[in-house]
């Protein structure tokens, strides 16, 4: 298992590659919903990349980000069981920055300024600033996401076109444990009790799926509020049915099904975000 922290010495590794490259960024803490994104990376190309760097301009919450699970050796170690041959791009700030980081400002129009937008301000810019790093520096063909941190992925499609580059953004879905929990990194930082409590979010999010096909969005509106009203330790931040393109919130007098459920739940400490289609 080769781990370069250096984009140069990378560059340099690759540079007589044949073939699509892939790429699957994170900022490590690995799971099976980053393994399953992998796995397929390394059936679709020739040569992959898996990126692990904790970006700090993306946290607005300087707690979260010292609590961001980090451990190279745990992660590596999980990656090079489905191949050592993936390489492993782990820098350091300066590498990624330079020796002073001047984030670089977007304009995503209306994507960035709802639901992750409007709780964690400029999240998404310190997203597109590292991502734009991944795609200039490396070129791949084609980059993974899964669809749980949906609006994250319109975001990089967004600027893909903002940069004029032809990369295939390619959606996963998203993993799950068996109780229905959407796999994230966060949940490590879960107690006992509010693991339990946690998969009330999926199990809302399926009765809303069933909902939407004779309900109106008003009618999930209150039901989804009073359902987490009723859990201790639950808040629930936003619940929202949007257009899976624009992001944009529907009307209450619009067709619901065809759109996006999207919610954020805090339990204790820990945000939670999940979405499901409404086909």
């Amino acid at each position: 298992m080769e781990i370069f922290k250096s984009k140069s010495d990378l560059l340099n590794a690759i540079k007589n590659h044949k073939g699509p490259l892939g790429l699957v960024p994170t900022m490590g803490g690995i799971h099976k919903g980053h393994l399953s994104l992998i796995r397929r990376a390394f059936k679709e190309n020739s040569i992959m990349i898996v990126s692990i760097f904790v970006n700090p301009i993306q946290f607005d919450n300087a707690i979260d980000l010292k609590k961001y699970p980090r451990n190279l050796t745990r992660d590596a170690s999980l990656i090079s069981e489905i191949s050592d041959k993936i390489k492993i791009y782990a820098p350091n700030q300066e590498d990624v920055y330079g020796k002073k980081i001047k984030p670089k400002k977007y304009s995503f129009k209306k994507l960035d300024k709802v639901m992750e937008g409007i709780k964690r301000e400029n999240h998404f810019n310190g997203v597109a600033n590292i991502i734009e790093f991944l795609f200039k520096t490396f070129n791949p063909e084609n980059v993974y996401f899964g669809e749980k941190d949906y609006q994250q992925l319109q975001i990089v499609r967004s600027l893909n076109k903002i940069l004029r580059m032809s990369i295939n953004i390619i959606q996963c879905p998203t993993i799950r444990s068996k109780n229905g929990l959407a796999l994230s990194s966060r949940n490590k930082n879960l107690t006992s009790n509010e693991q339990s409590i946690a998969p009330e979010i999926y199990k809302c999010l399926l009765d809303v799926k069933k909902m939407a096909k004779v309900n109106s969005y008003e009618e999930i509106q209150n039901e989804v509020s009073s359902r987490f009203l009723k859990i201790k330790q639950c808040n629930l931040e936003y619940f929202t049915i949007s257009n899976p393109k624009t992001l944009e919130e529907i009307n209450f007098t619009d067709s619901i099904l065809g759109n996006r459920a999207f919610i954020a739940v805090k339990i204790g400490d820990t945000r939670l975000i999940d979405n499901i289609e409404l086909s």
